[in-house]
């Protein structure tokens, strides 16, 4: 009786094996190739009003990109999302981009569904800077990526620095991009529904973060409330803010105070120099106090930052008073 052959399966194992590297290797090929991609070597500077330089191949090298981002190769959309962001970092590029945006807006939804870790905070930071640099006209192309940022944030199991992207990158993109005011009051009620989460006076250290981003995220949006609508955020929110000057962490309390601040500016520009908030009398003292004292600060870092800090609140709150 004949023996069976087992050469073939170990040709065939060797094949696939060999398949696999040079798979590895052109993937590693192209994310090497596509980071090379990079807008440093295209002059683009204005001399008498005029744009020169390879704006042709600046929007050739963009658009590689952006193709590259579908890309199966992780290593290869890896490189693509960097050189994308690094060129958006560094130019205001909205004429080349209007041609590419559906396309870029679609390649970004689809890179959050496969993508690393890595990846989807390079998919944030590019998302807001659409935002910026098409204002309103990109907002329909980001509500895929503002629910994704959406979600993350109110997650409480996913990692603190990602909750704090995603509260800068939404409040950014809100800013920029959103013009409903529906939509703005509901990204305020979510990083509002974020920050309040945090204890007021014991702050654990894993919130701290999401905290600050939260509050300082949601303060920014304040700014784009009509009259009505900035007055009945504030008698909701101001006493549950106010409160967070008592934390034991001295970021928490400097970010409460910087908000508080702010929202003073807000309100007395809306409503006059007679604006008060209910417990003003109470804000001051706080302030005024933190601005001397240090029993709650450990450290030398946190008794500068936090004199120095409330020095200017107080006194900035003390001039409206």
């Amino acid at each position: 009786m004949p023996r069976k052959r087992h050469g073939g399966n170990k040709s065939k194992a060797r094949i696939i094996a060999v398949q696999d590297d040079n798979d590895d290797d052109r993937a590693s090929c192209t994310a090497s190739e596509i980071s090379q991609i990079s807008v440093d070597d295209i002059s683009v500077e204005e001399e008498n009003g005029n744009v020169v330089g390879d704006v042709e191949s600046l929007e050739e090298k963009l658009k590689e990109c952006i193709d590259n981002m579908s890309g199966k190769s992780s290593a290869a959309r890896l490189a693509s999302l960097k050189s994308i962001h690094h060129c958006f970092s560094r130019h205001y590029l909205p004429a080349i981009l209007e041609n590419w945006k559906v396309t870029f807006a679609d390649n970004l939804d689809r890179s959050i569904r496969k993508c690393t870790q890595n990846e989807l905070e390079l998919c944030i930071h590019l998302a807001t800077l659409l935002a910026l640099q098409l204002g309103t006209d990109s907002c329909s192309l980001l509500s895929k990526m503002m629910s994704v940022m959406r979600n993350n944030l109110t997650d409480n199991n996913k990692l603190p620095k990602l909750r704090c992207l995603c509260a800068t990158s939404l409040a950014l993109c809100t800013f920029a991009a959103v013009e409903e005011l529906e939509d703005i009051s509901d990204v305020i009620q979510t990083l509002g529904n974020v920050w309040t989460q945090a204890k007021p006076v014991s702050t654990c250290a894993t919130s701290v973060p999401v905290f600050c981003a939260a509050v300082s995220s949601w303060a920014i949006l304040l700014t784009q409330l009509p009259a009505p609508h900035l007055k009945d955020t504030l008698k909701n929110y101001l006493p549950r803010l106010s409160a967070y000057l008592e934390s034991s962490a001295v970021d928490v309390r400097v970010a409460t105070g910087e908000t508080l601040a702010l929202i003073y500016e807000l309100a007395r520009n809306v409503y006059g120099s007679a604006f008060y908030a209910e417990n003003h009398q109470y804000v001051l003292s706080v302030m005024q106090e933190m601005s001397v004292a240090s029993e709650k600060c450990q450290t030398k870092r946190d008794r500068r930052v936090q004199r120095s800090s409330f020095r200017d609140i107080y006194a900035a709150l003390k001039v409206s008073d």
